[in-house]
């Protein structure tokens, strides 16, 4: 029974260490980007959490199509929105809404909206 129960608070923490969102958009773009598929489901990476943010914010290159350079910006701006009306004290502190802030500020010039 301990074992059961050792194996259960493993795949516990690793769940809650290993960004999973992150995981499955680093690698759908990855294969976007190495020509293993023609196009993102943007509807759905669309739909992961924050920890997508940066790889999302891959596809703001200029390789991309219009319209999926488009849709990433326009996720990375909800989130860029959602993180400026957070409340800002030390209960609510993440280090991944830290990283993400730094990303989106260091990238603000990319989150323009893309006409060409």
């Amino acid at each position: 029974m301990a074992v059961y129960a050792a194996v259960g608070l493993a795949f516990y923490l690793t769940l809650n260490i290993v960004k999973i969102d992150e995981v499955i958009a680093k690698r759908n773009i990855d294969m976007y980007f190495a020509g293993q598929t023609e196009s993102l489901d943007m509807e759905y990476l669309t739909t992961l959490s924050e920890d997508a943010a940066p790889a999302i914010m891959r596809l703001l290159e200029k390789d991309v199509e219009l319209i999926t350079r488009n849709q990433a910006r326009i996720y990375l701006e909800a989130i860029k929105e959602r993180y400026s009306n957070m409340e800002q004290n030390w209960q609510s502190y993440n280090l991944t809404v830290e990283k993400n802030k730094d990303l989106l500020e260091e990238n603000k010039d990319k989150l323009q909206f893309i006409y060409n």
